[in-house]
């Protein structure tokens, strides 16, 4: 039998490439862009499924699925927030001194202050009486970073009466240090904002202190916090 040879020929093949071609932009899928506010402002009716939009509030895309707005994932960010409302979620109370004399409360404000939940530190003392509420709060997994005015929290302190804010890591790193708020007027509560840059990533824990102080017939309450980021 004889063996056989098989010869196999490589021919190179030459491709030229113009890196210099122009793409023509009508190459280009071109969304619509819309704000958030106009996005909601479409009647459902006047929607169909697989629709897709580019919301410039966020610089995300959303496709319609048939019955709501869902944001592609990877594709740009999306602002969130996480709202705690009184009573807070993995959350003590302290006596910082050890003898402070007082009762604190939880109850709705009732219509004059939007129906907020809210902890009351009372006391018949004629000095001031303080009394901590500590909260651990674990920044959320999809965290990519803090929005422009990243914290707020709802409170009440009206002459005598404060509201001291303070937050750490559990390492006692400093995020925000320790600072009184400004007095409101008696019955209102008033927004506190924190717009500061400080190093927050995925998966730290916080530790939020919120000292009330209150002397006779004026107590001092907190409400509503917010941790606003972007995922």
């Amino acid at each position: 039998m004889k063996n056989l040879l098989t010869l196999v020929l490589y021919m190179p093949i030459f491709i030229s490439i113009n890196v210099n071609a122009q793409v023509s932009p009508e190459l280009f899928l071109n969304l619509n862009k819309v704000t958030t506010t106009e996005r909601t402002a479409i009647p459902i009716a006047e929607l169909t499924e697989g629709m897709m939009i580019f919301n410039s509030d966020d610089d995300n895309v959303y496709f319609f699925n048939g019955n709501i707005w869902i944001p592609i994932n990877g594709i740009g960010t999306q602002k969130t927030s996480d709202f705690l409302s009184a009573e807070y979620p993995n959350s003590i109370f302290s006596d910082p001194g050890g003898a402070n004399v007082g009762c604190i409360n939880v109850s709705n404000t009732g219509a004059a202050n939007n129906f907020l939940n809210a902890y009351y530190w009372e006391t018949s003392e004629t000095t001031t009486q303080s009394y901590d509420i500590i909260i651990r709060y674990l920044v959320p997994n999809d965290f990519k970073e803090l929005q422009d005015e990243w914290f707020s929290v709802k409170y009440s302190a009206a002459a005598s009466a404060k509201v001291n804010l303070t937050i750490t890591k559990d390492d006692n790193t400093s995020i925000v240090p320790s600072s009184d708020l400004t007095a409101t007027t008696a019955g209102t509560f008033d927004t506190h904002d924190i717009n500061s840059t400080p190093t927050i990533n995925a998966g730290d824990i916080l530790i939020i202190t919120l000292k009330l102080s209150a002397v006779e017939n004026i107590p001092a309450a907190v409400s509503d916090i917010e941790f606003k980021y972007v995922k």
